[in-house]
């Protein structure tokens, strides 16, 4: 499936940034927030996400934790405050 290809692509480019340094408002390619990752990673993979954790998960279809894909986004407290690949 694309988007699954499309997942992968996009974790696998997150991954070659492991050791790169968190800074608050960064979204690379040097440097990164939580969502700023997500946001260059998956650019790099062809797929424009919006830039805040908040807005990117209000895009693309919920799943259930026993139905995570690698490369699904997964999302942490209310409102919304972080974002991580998973």
């Amino acid at each position: 499936a694309p988007a699954a290809a499309r997942r992968g692509s996009a974790m696998a480019i997150a991954m070659g940034k492991l050791g790169s340094p968190y800074r608050w408002g960064a979204a690379g390619p040097g440097a990164f927030d939580c969502s700023g990752l997500v946001y260059w990673s998956y650019r790099q993979a062809g797929l424009t996400l919006p830039r805040s954790s908040r807005a990117q998960s209000q895009v693309g279809a919920a799943v259930s934790k026993g139905a995570l894909q690698p490369g699904d986004l997964v999302f942490f407290y209310r409102p919304v405050s972080h974002v991580a690949i998973y």
